[in-house]
């Protein structure tokens, strides 16, 4: 997003937002779609993706569904929980 500019608690804050956002989605569908327009996005929600492998004790993977979303969904392959199954990522 052009001239956003966040502290280093409200880019925490948003983070956190995030993660309960795409956690509670995954919960109920297996699945969560989250916009993303540019590299820096697709990197905080990368980011995102690792974190939440650790609070789900889960596989968590992400992939670059289009040039504006990214797709959350469960890893069902063999990766360990905390590891980051990036697939078609490409930041």
């Amino acid at each position: 997003m052009i001239g956003d500019v966040r502290t280093t608690a409200e880019e925490q804050h948003y983070r956190t937002a995030l993660m309960e956002h795409i956690a509670a989605e995954l919960e109920e569908k297996s699945w969560a779609r989250c916009p993303a327009y540019s590299p820096e996005e697709r990197t905080r929600l990368t980011e995102v993706a690792r974190a939440l492998c650790v609070r789900l004790d889960r596989p968590v993977r992400v992939d670059v569904q289009d040039a504006y979303s990214m797709l959350f969904s469960f890893d069902r392959g063999t990766s360990d929980a905390g590891q980051l199954d990036v697939g078609r990522l490409s930041l």
